[in-house]
């Protein structure tokens, strides 16, 4: 079933930019953190094999290191293109999800606001159907159709 109100698309994705700011700083940093545990892992792993090779009384120059070494390198190089392209989807995902979160908060302040301003009448509002905080328009609309009794 369709519903019966206009569509909500804005061209701007920082509504609300301290919030939504602070919301991309916490989620890429969460990010930075995880990677960094698990870059952490991978290079105690790697130690491991090197403690390995010592224990075992390989000369430093044996293939062994070198073939460690080579290994080590090429996880350093997919470890730092994955890191890269995980903060990136962080960023583009935190950006378009705390859009959903701003932008019914962004909507229904602007009405208020408006409203109180005499820019526009008492009326119902509706978000997009993909935001959060759904209950707030309908809270809202309740109230409208209280005060208009």
């Amino acid at each position: 079933m369709a519903k019966n109100h206009p569509s909500y698309e804005r061209k701007q994705f920082l509504i609300n930019r301290p919030f939504q700011l602070k919301f991309l700083k916490n989620a890429v940093g969460m990010g930075l953190i995880i990677i960094g545990m698990v870059y952490a892992a991978n290079h105690f792993f790697f130690m491991q094999f090197i403690e390995f090779g010592q224990a075992a009384e390989f000369a430093p120059g044996d293939p062994y290191f070198t073939f460690i070494e080579d290994q080590k390198e090429l996880m350093n190089s997919i470890f730092l293109f994955t890191a890269i392209c995980i903060s990136a989807a962080l960023g583009v995902g935190g950006l378009l999800f705390s859009h959903r979160i701003a932008g019914p908060i962004y909507r229904i302040k602007k009405h208020m606001d408006d409203t109180s301003k005499g820019k526009q009448e008492l009326k119902k509002i509706h978000f997009r159907d993909d935001d959060f905080f759904q209950e707030l328009a309908e809270s809202y609309n309740n109230h409208v159709e209280f005060l208009k009794k």
